[in-house]
């Protein structure tokens, strides 16, 4: 709930052009940083400074509109303008929501502390996470099973890449867990700590009474706006769920990374050990390519009943960047193949230091521009000749497969190399696979090579086979409104319209672009939106 406190003037002054005011937590009067100011009408709006301060434009024509002020963990306020006065500052007052819960407190001897989430911080690469804009508010969530309810916390652990001078204000939010999403906040009072900004595990001590939390929860980390973002460390791959906003009226973003986060908890000596901070799944098998002069890491998964069916015969997903989607792609086929089981085949890197470099070198062709900046470039015949005449050979051979059903899965460079193989189909004749999903696909890339590739298909050559394609693109990657935006909505549109044109009549084109969703949140909705039209039961 919010309360207003109003200055000592009526509606006067609207011949100005601004409001100025001040938003701070009723419980402490502390300013509150990153709270969202807007006009309801014409969603004109600002974001509130370190100190809760804030100045909104407002037109002459502006005293018919609302105010609205949010912020996470705050109850959204609706106040007209009439009853504000533009000739002096306005102070708001925020109180705090939360659904009060009964608090929970663990005296019984026998407890012993455990760490449940992302715990370990040795890796061969360590990662910070770029997407978040400097300046701006978010707040970071992931789901978190503490083995049993009404566990008694801690402490929440973050690791933080880097030293900062600055400080950082962080709130911590606990919330319901649907199977899907973060739901509604369970408290409790929300807890703000401002702390220093060092190298290694950032801990944050928790108060002896907190509410009963179930057993699965969402933790969420709001950082307030600062110069530089919090260098908080990222995992790649793992299947704990983890989710992203800027926002507090936006929708939760599911991101292609885990946090380094954990909590640790009071739990009876006598409870389950489950192992929450298991490393990284080992390649199943390395298989090593004459065509490009490398080895790859093939990470396979067979549907349950594998080994009891003899005779049947399964589709296969061959999903490129397997090194950072393997495990929650396979959690997508867990979900979606219930009626139709599936064989999913990750193609990966020996060695996740060099996967960018490596993904450049096999996912293009042909040779980057120099405008590319791309060190090693051009190996995608190389590789598209590994994928058809070595691994789809070798995976037929070791494995139950239908060779009528394969479906290859590609984010970015891999969206790109995934149409690239399509287009090398549509020239031949012969699709080596019946469903393509090109998520965010670099369709800049070589002076937009494939769309030039597609103009130049020769008419009337049909493919043996019928095949689709699944095309998407974030709605935030196409629509920011700079200059690289632009250029990347231009050639999505001119690129679809070309395939529109030039695709053969076996070939079923989808595209959809994903509200929200900025180039690396699309990967994992369009894997899980081709894997469900590829394992419809048939």
């Amino acid at each position: 709930m919010l309360t207003l406190l109003l200055g000592a003037s009526s509606g006067a002054g609207w011949g100005q052009s601004s409001l100025t005011g001040v938003v701070v937590d009723a419980a402490t009067h502390v300013g509150l940083p990153g709270v969202t100011i807007r006009l309801k009408r014409t969603g004109d709006g600002v974001t509130s400074r370190g100190n809760g301060a804030f100045t909104l434009a407002i037109s002459p024509a502006g005293g018919a509109d609302t105010l609205v002020l949010s912020s996470i963990g705050y109850t959204s306020l609706a106040v007209a303008l009439r009853g504000l006065s533009l000739a002096q500052s306005q102070r708001f007052l925020l109180k705090q929501s939360q659904v009060a819960l009964a608090p929970v407190a663990i005296a019984a001897p026998g407890l012993v502390e455990r760490k449940f989430g992302v715990a370990s911080q040795k890796a061969l690469v360590h990662f910070t996470d770029g997407t978040i804009p400097p300046g701006q508010a978010f707040e970071i969530a992931q789901v978190l099973d503490v083995g049993q309810p009404h566990a008694q916390l801690t402490s929440i652990n973050m690791f933080l890449a880097a030293s900062q001078p600055d400080s950082a204000t962080i709130t911590i939010h606990f919330y319901g867990f649907d199977g899907s999403q973060p739901t509604q906040e369970l408290g409790p009072a929300h807890l703000r700590r401002r702390v220093a900004v060092r190298a290694g595990w950032l801990r944050l001590d928790l108060p002896r009474q907190l509410p009963a939390l179930p057993r699965v929860f969402v933790l969420g980390l709001e950082v307030a706006p600062a110069a530089k973002p919090l260098p908080y460390e990222i995992k790649l791959g793992g299947r704990i769920q983890s989710f992203a906003r800027t926002q507090p009226t936006a929708g939760w973003r599911v991101p292609p990374h885990h946090y380094r986060l954990y909590v640790a908890a009071l739990v009876p000596a006598t409870a389950p050990v489950e192992d929450a901070t298991a490393p990284d799944i080992a390649p199943t098998n390395y298989l090593y390519s004459a065509a490009v002069q490398d080895s790859f890491a093939l990470y396979i998964q067979l549907p349950k009943g594998y080994q009891r069916h003899q005779k049947r015969t399964y589709p296969v997903v061959f999903l490129l960047d397997a090194n950072v989607y393997f495990e929650q792609v396979t959690a997508q086929v867990e979900k979606a193949t219930s009626t139709a089981p599936v064989i999913v085949v990750g193609i990966g890197y020996r060695d996740i230091r060099l996967l960018d470099s490596l993904r450049q070198r096999d996912y293009t062709y042909p040779s980057a521009l120099s405008a590319d900046s791309f060190a090693v470039s051009g190996g995608g015949q190389r590789f598209f000749t590994f994928l058809t005449q070595e691994l789809i050979p070798y995976v037929d051979r070791h494995y139950k497969t239908d060779p009528g059903q394969r479906a290859l899965l590609g984010h970015s460079l891999g969206g790109y190399f995934a149409l690239y193989a399509l287009l090398e189909g549509l020239q031949t004749g012969k699709l080596a696979f019946t469903q393509y999903v090109a998520a965010s696909p670099s369709l800049y890339y070589g002076d937009a090579y494939l769309r030039r590739q597609l103009a130049a298909l020769p008419a009337g050559k049909e493919p043996s086979a019928a095949a689709a394609l699944y095309l998407t693109m974030g709605e935030r990657e196409l629509e920011r409104g700079d200059a690289e935006s632009q250029a990347t909505k231009a050639e999505f549109v001119a690129f679809t319209k070309e395939l529109l044109v030039h695709k053969r009549t076996t070939l079923t084109l989808n595209s959809k672009v994903y509200p929200s969703a900025g180039h690396l949140e699309t990967a994992l909705a369009s894997f899980a939106d081709g894997i469900k039209a590829f394992c419809k039961p048939r």
